[in-house]
């Protein structure tokens, strides 16, 4: 009996082993204690200027906001660099005839070099979203550079200059990034960026995106980091998603630039639970030696030429693998004629027949459909136990964690299956080269879709056909140690890739971890051989037993509680015009908290604040509350050319984070203060962080009268109309469309 159970024992110890190895890849380091690392980052220095940055949300147009902006101003002043704050007007088409802009306050901060060649910026953005305290994100980046910056000043100059850029207005739409690139006039000094950026609170930090031309940069990449996280696939998978990040602005641009975050916590992103309190120092401490290694070695190299042919790059056991993407094609083609060797060889060998191959090609293809199955069965049964977790990115709730191990179980099930239905009636090697014949399309598909991303799948398929026929040269491949051998790469390689895509995907779209771990299962199915005597039952109980721990771990703790609470939305519109207020939510299920507002079951548009409103939202009536709207001075009305030419100043009222003007259909605006617009035919502004001294508008229109509504939003609904407190087990959602108030007025000119 011992015997019997020596092998499967044997593999499966090895097999956790590599896990834990592959996992140990993504373990952010502990914390250096400020007292021991007086040279380096001490993620416990930073946390002190964080809990001043994050102690409570400051979003764009907030007083919390100008205080934030001061206290970084005035310690980037205090260790010595040349600062300055840079106010000018960002600005963003949206498409058709939108466009938002926002007068966004730069902090620009210089520590000058020795013998520059081109200087290095490291950016950060320090506006939160409007419910947040932003720990995580940004407020992290910006305490990471300024404890940064207070090591430079101990340590010395580099040789090149050294810029920190703590943008505005990134949450609204990368206006201070946009504002900068557009009007900062010696941005051909700039050699190097180095962006850093959050969509959580721990985690290790990932350095998901590049410019053009990066293999110079990753080269360099590799060279100054302890820890290196990147993958040419995530940059791929990054680029098809709707997301962007101030690092966007500059890819026009001539500069060099590598784009960092993490992305771990994603219940926390732009939620009020993301405070200073709640951010993994782990995490933080990564981020701060990424920042300080590279601030280091980018600070000390010839930053003049800084292009090269792209790369295909990976991480793997803390180094960056990287080579020129000139070689994809070749080695596409090598991987596929090395498998194509390798099912000849091993039929020669007779560890393989054909049928048995091409067999295994068609049980992987089923495997698949039944895997995508099962995965969708358990998604919809975790999201329909929840409803509740609608309210949250992705249905990302705190506890994401637990329902994972469903998946792992969905996959254990689908081991057994493998293990039943193939591996017991004929060689494992039958299923995997069946299974790599199918992968071999997945490669093409992805070289066309996802250009540089195509590695993820020959890579292991290049290594392992070697091993595979170096192994069976003087023995059968039974007989060898194959089995343990071709399991080691796909299980570094892919395992982060798994976890991250269930992290960045949750159960919004599970399958996209799936996927991955199903092009693992391949590659088990020899060391499952070893298996032969253990009962499928087994496997199968042990899978059931995963997916019912999953479900009960995370059902357990997936009721609002203090410690995970319950995101809501609540919006109060009032229409001076009419002297008429509702309250609207549009969030998908209408609990406790809104249904002592919105007493109606009813759906419907907000034609009360936007005439043209589309989209459906809980609504009712509210109480009418006197709130004084912002005002507005004709500076010059004229004809030039049968067309009406006025300059507008809008001075919105206070705390006013926004405000929407939209012009009729035959007129449209040509300035936004010092922004030419003339022949884009906006007709649509969205602006933030109004100065109260006003903004400047410039329009043109056809001679006659023309209506304009004006609709201002303010932060946080009046303590007045909030008759039911928020429960203690509920916070705000993100966004600007929770815990605020609109007003809306129409102006006749």
């Amino acid at each position: 009996m011992k015997s019997k159970l020596l092998l499967p024992g044997v593999s499966l110890v090895f097999l956790i082993i590599i896990c834990i190895v592959s996992f140990n890849q993504i373990t952010p380091p502990e914390p250096a204690l400020p007292g021991y690392t007086p040279d380096s980052y001490s993620a416990y220095r930073a946390i002190e200027h964080l809990k001043i940055i994050a102690k409570e949300p400051h979003g764009t147009g907030t007083p919390a906001h100008k205080r934030v902006r001061n206290y970084i101003y005035d310690q980037c002043k205090k260790l010595g660099a040349k600062t300055k704050v840079l106010t000018n007007t960002g600005m963003q088409y949206q498409g058709g005839t939108n466009v938002t802009a926002g007068t966004a306050y730069n902090i620009l901060a210089k520590l000058e070099g020795t013998d520059n060649s081109k200087a290095v910026l490291v950016m950060g953005h320090y506006d939160s979203q409007p419910n947040t305290p932003g720990a995580g994100d940004d407020g992290s980046s910006i305490a990471s550079m300024l404890e940064v910056m207070e090591l430079l000043a101990k340590q010395g100059s580099l040789k090149n200059d050294i810029y920190f850029l703590m943008t505005d207005q990134e949450e609204v739409g990368l206006l201070g990034a946009e504002a900068f690139v557009n009007s900062y006039p010696e941005l051909d000094e700039i050699g190097m960026l180095l962006n850093f950026d959050a969509r959580g609170n721990t985690g290790v930090n990932f350095t998901f995106e590049t410019t053009s031309e990066n293999g110079w940069i990753m080269r360099e990449f590799s060279k100054a980091v302890d820890q290196p996280l990147a993958n040419a696939l995530a940059y791929e998978i990054y680029k098809l998603m709707p997301n962007g990040s101030d690092f966007t602005e500059f890819k026009d641009t001539h500069i060099s630039g590598l784009n960092s975050a993490f992305i771990e916590g994603h219940a926390y992103y732009h939620s009020p639970e993301d405070t200073w309190q709640n951010i993994n120092l782990g995490t933080l401490q990564h981020q701060g030696d990424l920042m300080w290694q590279m601030v280091n070695h980018f600070g000390n190299v010839n930053l003049n030429e800084t292009k090269a042919e792209d790369a295909i790059f990976f991480s793997l056991l803390n180094q960056v693998v990287i080579y020129p993407a000139s070689l994809d094609w070749p080695l596409i083609v090598l991987s596929i004629v090395l498998l194509c060797f390798t099912i000849f060889f091993l039929r020669r060998k007779q560890s393989v027949n054909m049928s048995g191959v091409f067999k295994g090609a068609g049980l992987y293809i089923a495997l698949l459909i039944i895997s995508f199955s099962l995965v969708w069965i358990i998604n919809s049964i975790i999201l329909w136990l929840n409803p509740h977790f609608s309210s949250f990115y992705g249905n990302d709730f705190y506890n994401s964690g637990y329902y994972i191990w469903c998946f792992i179980g969905a996959c254990t099930v689908i081991l057994g299956v493998i293990l039943k239905f193939f591996v017991k009636s004929t060689s494992g090697y039958n299923f995997l080269l069946g299974s790599l014949i199918v992968q071999a399309i997945l490669i093409l598909v992805l070289k066309i879709y996802v250009p540089t991303g195509a590695f993820i799948l020959y890579v292991p398929m290049i290594i392992n056909s070697v091993l595979l026929i170096i192994a069976s040269i003087k023995q059968p491949i039974e007989n060898s140690i194959a089995p343990f051998l071709i399991i080691v790469i796909p299980v570094l390689l892919w395992l982060p890739f798994i976890y991250f895509l269930f992290v960045v995907f949750s159960f919004s779209l599970p399958y996209a971890s799936a996927i991955f771990a199903l092009l693992l299962l391949p590659y088990l199915a020899p060391l499952m051989q070893h298996w032969n005597n253990i009962n499928n039952q087994i496997v199968y109980g042990l899978g059931a037993l995963m997916i019912a721990y999953g479900l009960v771990a995370g059902q357990l703790t997936a009721s609002p509680s203090d410690d995970y609470p319950q995101q809501t939305t609540l919006v109060y519109g009032l229409n001076l015009d009419t002297n008429e207020a509702i309250w609207f939510s549009r969030q998908k299920l209408k609990d406790e908290f809104i249904s002592n507002y919105i007493k109606s079951d009813e759906q419907g548009h907000i034609e009360e604040i936007y005439s043209n409103s589309s989209a459906w939202y809980w609504k009712d009536e509210a109480p009418v509350m006197n709130i004084m709207a912002g005002r507005f001075a004709i500076l010059s009305d004229t004809i030039v050319n049968d067309m009406r030419e006025l300059t507008l100043k809008i001075m919105p009222g206070h705390e006013v984070t926004y405000f929407n003007i939209s012009l009729p259909e035959d007129a449209y605006f040509t300035h936004i203060n010092e922004r030419d617009l003339e022949g884009e035919m906006a007709r649509t502004l969205r602006y933030y962080g109004a100065p109260s001294s006003g903004c400047i508008l410039k329009i043109k229109a056809k001679p006659g009268s023309i209506t304009i509504p004006l609709v201002e939003s303010k932060m946080s609904i009046a303590n007045a109309l909030l008759t039911t407190p928020l429960p203690e087990d509920f916070i705000w959602a993100p966004g600007y469309m929770s815990n605020n108030m609109f007003i809306k007025r129409t102006i006749s000119l």
